[in-house]
């Protein structure tokens, strides 16, 4: 996964494959994400120098565990939170997810600036669903009975 926030506090998650990112995956997120002149602090991983580069970006690596990366350290702190509540998630959703998150994050982290957005953020995010999908095939809509009178 690659991600990024930069300095108003907007970020990124991205899916980009299993194990340790290669130089070609990498590119593939960041360009879309990182612009000519932009400064960007990454870890140690060699994979990111080619790619931003040949972007035009000005790259500083440090270790993973300096508190230079603590904006990242802290996104992926809060995405733990998020996902322990699911019990595991599927490879193939997990972009999904992670999108959910940059949604309800978009509303507690300064974009939603009202506390009525804050609430609705945790009530989503918090919520329980007492139907699922499949009840539905088997409820009777609603006003069913007038409608037939009608007929």
């Amino acid at each position: 996964m690659a991600t990024g926030v930069d300095d108003t506090g907007r970020s990124f998650l991205t899916v980009c494959g299993r194990g340790v990112i290669s130089k070609e995956r990498a590119m593939t997120v960041l360009k879309t994400h990182i612009g000519r002149g932009t400064d960007v602090l990454t870890d140690g991983a060699p994979a990111y120098e080619k790619p931003l580069a040949e972007l035009g970006a000005n790259l500083t690596q440090t270790d993973a565990d300096d508190h230079a990366i603590n904006r990242v350290n802290t996104l992926h702190a809060r995405l733990e939170d998020f996902m322990f509540g699911f019990h595991g998630v599927s490879t193939k959703y997990l972009q999904a997810y992670l999108d959910w998150f940059q949604w309800i994050n978009a509303f507690t982290d300064g974009f939603g600036e009202t506390s009525d957005d804050r609430l609705l953020a945790r009530r989503l995010g918090n919520g329980l669903y007492r139907i699922r999908r499949r009840d539905y095939q088997h409820m009777t809509p609603p006003y069913l009975d007038y409608w037939r009178k009608a007929a």
